[in-house]
């Protein structure tokens, strides 16, 4: 076998024995697995073929979907100034800002971010997850702020703190930051923004997850690296296995 190949099948073993256990306990109401989802690099091939060949295959939003996001890093600029003038304001996002995130998600995408990241006008105030994980000693907060020009939306910015062992590949411990009209948020506003939060979180260097990739690219900032979002519906595990199963019969060989 060359490298790619046991790498290959390395990546199939790993995964028949993740999508046992999801198949095996989806159905434990104590879990709550509503969705499934993760990150990886559009350049590299398994993963994409795999979890982009059962996106294309199900061909169904309701059941999955696949989001592209910017990722760089923003420095803390201590030269900032820090005003926000009017008639801009940053604040605690509300429900309705949450709504609004909905609005322009469903229209650009229209897939499962905004239910299966709890970005909903009911969710707004659950902070459940964040107790069980300090229940068992753990840190893992999120805060929700949106930037308004006056009363319209602009920006809405989560960040994610998360403690060094959860942080996988620094991508649950970022900012995310979704960006309805890129033309109607300046450059150096947005950061000004994102300076704020890492002064307000005492970060000097955070990662930034930006929502369009577009947005990134008007912006002209140095994107480092493309990360596609797939997400799944757990209740549609039956499509998942019927692609699944398709594809491993290509991949493997």
């Amino acid at each position: 076998e060359t490298a790619d190949e046991q790498s290959t099948r390395a990546g199939l073993d790993v995964l028949n024995q993740t999508t046992r256990w999801l198949n095996d306990s989806r159905n434990i109401p104590s879990i709550h697995l509503d969705f499934f989802f993760c990150y990886f690099r559009d350049k590299n091939r398994f993963p994409m073929r795999l979890f982009g060949g059962i996106y294309e295959g199900v061909n169904d939003l309701s059941a999955c979907s696949l989001d592209p996001f910017a990722y760089y890093h923003h420095n803390l600029d201590p030269q900032t100034e820090w005003d926000i003038e009017h008639p801009w304001s940053l604040q605690k996002a509300t429900a309705e800002d949450l709504q609004e995130l909905g609005y322009f998600y469903e229209a650009s995408s229209g897939g499962l971010l905004t239910n299966a990241f709890d970005l909903q006008p009911e969710s707004l105030d659950d902070t459940s997850l964040d107790d069980i994980y300090r229940q068992y000693g753990f840190s893992r907060v999120r805060h929700t702020f949106a930037l308004r020009d006056n009363t319209n939306l602009k920006a809405i910015f989560v960040v994610n703190l998360a403690d060094f062992g959860l942080n996988l590949s620094e991508l649950t411990s970022a900012i995310q930051v979704f960006i309805p009209e890129s033309e109607e948020l300046p450059r150096p506003l947005l950061d000004l923004i994102l300076s704020l939060l890492c002064l307000k979180f005492k970060k000097t260097n955070v990662p930034v997850l930006m929502y369009p990739y577009e947005a990134a690219e008007k912006y002209g900032i140095n994107i480092e690296k493309k990360y596609m979002l797939w997400i799944f519906n757990s209740s549609r595990m039956d499509s998942f296995f019927r692609e699944l199963k398709k594809l491993t019969r290509t991949i493997g060989h």
